[in-house]
């Protein structure tokens, strides 16, 4: 948010007018006709008038002026910082793309630089939170019967509590209206669900299966770039802490086809992540297993299965349900206390980027060795820390 800029004098022409005419007593007793009428009062409302609009324009402070403040303060400016972003890479091929760090991204004629190597997979996510809620109405039949098949399907034990939920996806565009954040504080399970689906557009029968296998041949052992945008809180002073530590504790698993009673799942090696676990913005760089053949869907018998205990939430969507693969799940250890709080977006093929080029070597100028020597850099602003000044000197 912007800094509110101080009012020196918010006082209106009305009450500059009234100011004056009160002061009438004081300075000429004998005038007593204070009446609109009088010329006397025209002048007072005149010079009210103006002495509004001067002071609009003292309470507007130029730009100079702020700077010539700082200075005198001895507050330097802030060096300057370059622009960052992330984005989300697209690819149909079933190989993937491999994008390395350092690779150019336009936004219009603004050039940006990755700041992650990311192999790109033709692959979409669908982030989704079992979100708490109440149970159903008595009114609401289908409902009823919808909760009494799910309960009998997890096998409810005597004297275990139903817990009841309903799913909320992560916005998968969220600059659009009218779209929300997902609070994974109202999860029953305290877990980030994750889609992962096909998105090769291979509509083929005949192609799809060799489609597949080829990408599964690809993922095994690679690494699935992530992108985590929580909801921007803004912190006042007194809940920031001095001392923020280390990042979270984090167990990310994939899941396994493997037939049983219980679904099975494999916990994944993180090859880096800049959201400090899921605390802040960044990107979560996940190695995929060294083999993909029994990365897939746990069999489901009974679809009001779905859901319950450790299975995966139902998409409700039969497209999207055709094109899952496999689903991610992300939580916390028993250990950690802290939770993910409300995510604004979850993407896949994901780097961050950086308003950042590297120049080419310029010659600045020969010194005469004298003090407080400037020379002008042809490309500027330039970056804290990054000038590399190279003084050759001439006997």
């Amino acid at each position: 948010m912007p800094i509110p800029i101080p009012i020196l004098d918010d006082r209106s022409y009305q009450q500059l007018r009234d100011e004056l005419v009160r002061r009438i007593p004081v300075y000429a007793p004998e005038w007593t006709d204070h009446n609109a009428s009088d010329p006397g009062i025209t002048l007072i409302e005149l010079f009210a008038f103006l002495a509004e609009n001067l002071l609009f324009r003292f309470n507007q402070i130029p730009e100079t002026t702020k700077l010539e403040f700082l200075r005198r303060l001895q507050i330097p400016l802030r060096p300057a910082m370059p622009a960052r972003a992330m984005i989300a890479l697209d690819v149909k091929d079933a190989a993937g793309a491999l994008v390395p760090q350092g690779s150019p991204a336009k936004a219009g004629d603004v050039v940006f630089q990755t700041e992650d190597e990311a192999h790109a997979w033709p692959v979409s996510v669908v982030g989704v939170a079992k979100a708490q809620t109440d149970p159903p109405p008595a009114s609401d039949k289908e409902g009823i019967d919808f909760v009494t098949r799910a309960l009998d399907a997890a096998g409810l034990k005597p004297g275990e509590k139903p817990a009841y939920y309903t799913n909320k996806l992560v916005p998968a565009d969220p600059t659009a209206p009218g779209v929300s954040a997902v609070d994974f504080h109202e999860a029953v399970d305290r877990t980030i669900w994750v889609a992962v689906c096909d998105a090769m557009g291979v509509t083929d029968a005949a192609q799809l299966g060799p489609a597949r296998q080829q990408l599964f041949q690809g993922l095994a052992g690679n690494v699935l770039n992530l992108a985590f945008v929580p909801a921007e809180v803004v912190a006042s002073m007194s809940d920031v802490s001095a001392c923020p530590g280390g990042a979270a504790a984090m167990v990310w698993q994939i899941s396994l086809n493997r037939p049983g009673s219980q679904p099975a799942y494999e916990t994944l090696r993180l090859a880096g992540d800049s959201t400090r676990g899921l605390t802040q913005q960044g990107v979560v760089r996940l190695t995929m297993p060294a083999s993909m053949g029994g990365v897939g869907l746990h069999p489901v018998s009974d679809p009001d299965q779905l859901g319950t205990r450790d299975l995966p939430p139902d998409l409700g969507d039969d497209k999207l349900a055709e094109n899952l693969l496999f689903w991610l799940r992300a939580f916390r250890p028993a250990t950690e206390a802290s939770s993910f709080g409300s995510v604004l977006w979850l993407g896949v093929n994901a780097a961050g980027v950086v308003q950042t080029n590297r120049a080419n070597p310029e010659f600045v100028g020969i010194g005469t060795a004298q003090p407080d020597q400037q020379y002008p850099l042809i490309h500027r602003p330039v970056i804290e820390g990054s000038v590399v000044l190279d003084v050759e000197e001439v006997s």
